[in-house]
């Protein structure tokens, strides 16, 4: 990967996150082989020896890129908007393809996710939960999403399944 020989020290979010989940299931699983994510070596990641490869877990992606950044020789995982604006990490290229919208789209960088909301059932059409899906749809809420380098899934190529490609 370039830079100083170091060991490895994966830094991830716990089982069941959304982008641990979108890791797994687009990037490492290639349609007859899955690679899970090991098992953390430690609780903490300050407990990280620095001489030897580790595995932490974090509850929030925010914390996830302190640790990046902290750690000599971190590898994590994380939204491409959360990343852009951590500053001291660097993305990582999949398969050369840089970590960007344009890349999801034409199918070359295959770590992207869809994000849902969900309701138990039909919603008060005069209820706050109701105003705040219409916002997510409506231009505004629309604008906020293309602000931090995501994409309504009306524009996406297959808005119906919310696909890029």
């Amino acid at each position: 990967m370039g830079g100083a020989d170091l060991p490895i020290h994966l830094v991830s979010r716990h089982r069941g996150s959304g982008t641990r989940t979108a890791l797994v299931e687009r990037v490492l699983t290639d349609g007859t082989t899955r690679i899970d994510v090991p098992e953390a070596t430690v609780n903490d990641c300050a407990a990280i020896q620095k001489d030897q490869p580790g595995h932490c877990e974090t509850d929030s992606t925010e914390t996830l890129l302190r640790e990046v950044a902290d750690i000599p020789g971190a590898l994590g995982h994380s939204e491409v908007s959360s990343a852009a604006t951590a500053g001291d990490v660097v993305q990582v290229r999949i398969d050369q393809a840089p970590a960007t919208l344009t890349g999801v789209e034409d199918g070359r960088y295959p770590y992207w996710q869809t994000e849902f909301a969900y309701t138990y059932g039909e919603l008060p059409a005069d209820s706050i939960a109701a105003a705040f899906l219409r916002y997510l749809t409506d231009q505004g809420g629309k604008d906020i999403l293309r602000e931090h380098g995501n994409r309504p899934c009306s524009e996406t190529e297959f808005p119906l399944v919310c696909r890029p490609t």
